[in-house]
């Protein structure tokens, strides 16, 4: 059950609304044909700033939403080098498992000595690299990483200044427009990044399934040995 200061507030809010919604309806179907020349220029000062106010403040959530898309980028990035870190782990235990398997095979038999005299031990195989995605022609890769590492700039699209309504709405655009191409640059770098991520994560998989099978050979060597 509502209190009655509830219920007071709701309706008064629904009477503010009311109100601003009829005065906006009244500014967009204001009648001019009566209009003083000094009354028609003080409307058109009152919607030109309207406008500027409204490209202001898209501009403002433009540069918010590229904050966002730098963060997301930057975190995606300490993890694709974090991914990169565990598979070269792996491989660095694979190296090694394969060095044990050699000694072991030695150890175990004559013949398995023999074998490693001539083959010469196990070779080193160089690590895997994993390759940029590039951004098929829709950017440089650079480019986006300049902007990761630099603060994104909050200032308003509209400076004040002497500049008439089509200049400051000129610069407005042009600055709405360039925030829209760096959040497209960031949108194709986040999906590039997760792609580079499933494909050292698939590596990760199938090199985790070698080692184990390795060091599961290499146990049952060591208990042979030991009998």
């Amino acid at each position: 059950m509502p209190t009655k200061e509830a219920s007071e507030f709701s309706l008064s809010l629904g009477k503010h609304r009311g109100e601003r919604s009829r005065r906006t309806d009244r500014e967009a179907n204001v009648n001019t044909d009566n209009m003083t020349t000094e009354e028609l220029q003080a409307h058109l000062d009152h919607m030109q700033d309207k406008s500027l106010a409204s490209l202001k403040n898209t501009v403002q959530t433009a540069y918010q939403t590229e904050e966002l898309a730098v963060a997301s980028n930057v975190e995606l990035a300490r993890q694709t080098e974090q991914l990169k870190g565990i598979h070269s782990n792996l491989e660095d235990i694979d190296e090694q498992q394969k060095r044990s398997k050699f000694l072991l095979r030695g150890m175990a038999s004559w013949g398995g000595a023999i074998r490693n005299f001539f083959s010469g031990g196990p070779k080193s195989k160089k690590k895997a690299e994993f390759r940029e995605i590039s951004l098929d022609g829709q950017g440089n890769p650079n480019e986006v990483k300049r902007h990761m590492g630099q603060p994104v700039e909050t200032r308003p699209a509209v400076k004040s200044g002497k500049k008439n309504f089509d200049d400051q709405l000129d610069e407005g655009l042009d600055e709405l427009n360039n925030v829209v191409g760096r959040l497209h640059l960031h949108a194709l770098n986040m999906g590039n990044e997760v792609d580079k991520q499933m494909v050292i994560i698939d590596s990760i998989d199938t090199k985790t399934d070698q080692v184990d099978g390795e060091m599961k050979n290499n146990t049952r060597t060591i208990k042979r040995i030991l009998r």
